[in-house]
C-alpha cells in the first residue's frame, strides 16, 4: 500500500511541514509500506518549487528509521524537464526511497524521452503514473527500456481491463498499483493488482484489508473494505478523519 499524502496548510497559508511529517509517522505506526507525495490528490500543481523541496525534506526526515518508504513526485507544469530532473536529484540527495511522475504532455515518443531522462537522473526506483490514454504498449516499452521503472500506478482507460496484460507482458516484474481512490479494491485484488494508492486517512485499514486478502481471509477482507467504504459516505469524511486520528490539527487547511 502506497497512499498519496495530502498537502496541509496553516491558517496563514504556509505548507505545514509538521503535519506532513505526521502523515509519515501515521503510516509507520499503521504498518503501511510506502507513501507518495506530491501527486494529484496532493494538489501538486498548486505548490511552489520551494514548498515541494521543503515538503520532500520534511517527509524524508520524518521517515528516517521507519519502515514506510518515501516516494517523491517529480512532475512539473509546462513540460519543464529540467525542473523534473532537479526534483528527482533533490529527492535522491536527501534520501528518498523512490521517485514518481505523471507523464508530460505530448506523443508517445515525448513521453518515452521524458521518462528516460528522469530515470537517468538518479538510481532510485521510478514509479510511472498513467493518467490519460497511455497504452499498455507504451507502459511495457517504458518498463523494457528504462531500468529503474519498477511500478506503474495505472489510471489510464479502464485499469481493471489492463492489469492482466500489463502483468503478463512484463512477466510479473512490473508492479501494477491501483489508484482512482481504490474504490474497487476487491476486484483489484482479485485481478492481480500488486499495490494500492488511496489517501492517508484510512491507509492502515486498507493495508489490513490487503493483508487479510493475501492470507486467504476473503470474507474478513471484504468486511474491512466495507467499513472503509461505509465511513467514506459521511460528508467531509476524508478531512475529518485526518483530524480525528491526530494527523492534522483542528485548523489545518
Amino acid at each position: 500500500l502506497f497512499p498519496i499524502a495530502s498537502s496541509p496548510f496553516t491558517q496563514d497559508d504556509k505548507l505545514d511541514l509538521e503535519c506532513l511529517g505526521n502523515e509519515v509517522k501515521f503510516c509507520n505506526r499503521g504498518g503501511v509500506p510506502g507513501l507518495i507525495w506530491p501527486q494529484i490528490a496532493s494538489g501538486w500543481s498548486t505548490l511552489t518549487t520551494a514548498e515541494r523541496f521543503a515538503g520532500a525534506e520534511a517527509m524524508i526526515a520524518a521517515g528516517k528509521g521507519g519502515k514506510t518508504a518515501i516516494v517523491i513526485g517529480v512532475q512539473t507544469k509546462g513540460n519543464d524537464l529540467a525542473g523534473a530532473v532537479a526534483f528527482a536529484k533533490h529527492a535522491a540527495q536527501h534520501g528518498a526511497n523512490a521517485i514518481c511522475s505523471l507523464p508530460p504532455e505530448g506523443d508517445d515518443a515525448a513521453i518515452v524521452a521524458y521518462y528516460k531522462a528522469i530515470g537517468a537522473a538518479t538510481d532510485l526506483p521510478l514509479f510511472v503514473q498513467t493518467s490519460g490514454n497511455e497504452s499498455v504498449d507504451l507502459v511495457v516499452q517504458l518498463f523494457n527500456e528504462i531500468p529503474t521503472v519498477s511500478v506503474v500506478k495505472d489510471e489510464a482507460g479502464d485499469p481493471l481491463q489492463r492489469v492482466g496484460e500489463l502483468l503478463s507482458r512484463t512477466n510479473g516484474k512490473l508492479a501494477v498499483f491501483a489508484g482512482k481512490g481504490v474504490r474497487q479494491m476487491m476486484d483489484e485484488m482479485r485481478l492481480g493488482f500488486t499495490g494500492f494508492a488511496p489517501t492517508v486517512g484510512m491507509a492502515d485499514l486498507f493495508q489490513q484489508a490487503w493483508e487479510l486478502y493475501k492470507a486467504g481471509k476473503i470474507r474478513e477482507s471484504y468486511d474491512m473494505f466495507g467499513r472503509i467504504q461505509a465511513f467514506s459516505t459521511i460528508v467531509a469524511a476524508d478531512s475529518y478523519v485526518m483530524v480525528a486520528r491526530g494527523i492534522f490539527k483542528e485548523d489545518t487547511k
